[in-house]
């Protein structure tokens, strides 16, 4: 199912689409579909699609760089340039200032976005939207009974 706005004839972003959207339904945001229907009051329909978006940010650490982190965030928009503008908007969301526990001040900032893809019209329960190969800490051979299920996963801090 793709989701349609009925819009305003005037160029606007996704992101300030459902900004608008927000504001006017207090604080929700609303959305109508309009299949293969006119939409109401001469709007045009902009259909808005699911993208996956991976934000790359640099952590300062006092003075100096001292790491890299990634973040993958799933975002609506009507087309590529408008996930763009909503994953830089959505990583200077995420940019922050803090003081670790040695009293260092610490500062993630947003890098660059890495990828932007564009994802189904449905999102499968449990759809994959990042894997990454890294080496193994120890080699092991093909034929090893792993068990992951006794293996219990921690948290991400998301």
């Amino acid at each position: 199912m793709l989701l349609r706005l009925a819009v305003s004839p005037t160029p606007q972003t996704s992101r300030s689409l459902l900004r608008r959207g927000r504001r006017e339904h207090g604080g929700r945001t609303t959305r109508r579909e309009f299949d293969g229907q006119e939409a109401p009051h001469g709007r045009t329909v902009v259909t808005v699609k699911w993208f996956s978006a991976m934000l790359r940010f640099l952590i300062w650490v006092g003075p100096e760089v001292r790491g890299r982190g990634r973040s993958v965030v799933l975002l609506r928009a009507a087309d590529h340039e408008a996930a763009f503008a909503a994953a830089l908007a959505r990583g200077r969301a995420l940019e922050r200032d803090f003081v670790n526990a040695d009293g260092e001040e610490v500062r993630w900032r947003l890098q660059l976005v890495e990828t932007i893809d564009e994802l189904e019209e449905e999102l499968a329960d449990g759809r994959e939207v990042y894997s990454e190969p890294f080496p193994p800490v120890e080699i092991a051979p093909v034929d090893d009974p792993r068990h992951p299920e006794d293996l219990h996963p921690g948290s991400s801090g998301v």
